[in-house]
């Protein structure tokens, strides 16, 4: 279940016209969070996911979490 989740979130991410530093920045992350994430595969804390989802749009946390 957990990968399901994790491949529709780094969808997402790359989908988005930002770099991943600016999406890290603009989810007040860190500026390397999104590669971080991305490379080692490792959750997130449930305050960064959300922050996460909240940057990458509208629709974007029911997508991740639910895949509709």
């Amino acid at each position: 279940m957990r990968d399901d989740w994790h491949t529709r979130l780094e969808e997402l991410i790359r989908k988005d016209p930002r770099s991943f530093r600016k999406i890290s920045e603009d989810a007040n992350c860190g500026p390397n969070f999104v590669q971080q994430l991305l490379k080692d595969r490792k959750d997130p804390r449930a305050s960064q996911l959300s922050r996460l989802l909240e940057t990458l749009g509208d629709g974007a946390d029911f997508y991740v979490i639910t895949g509709l």
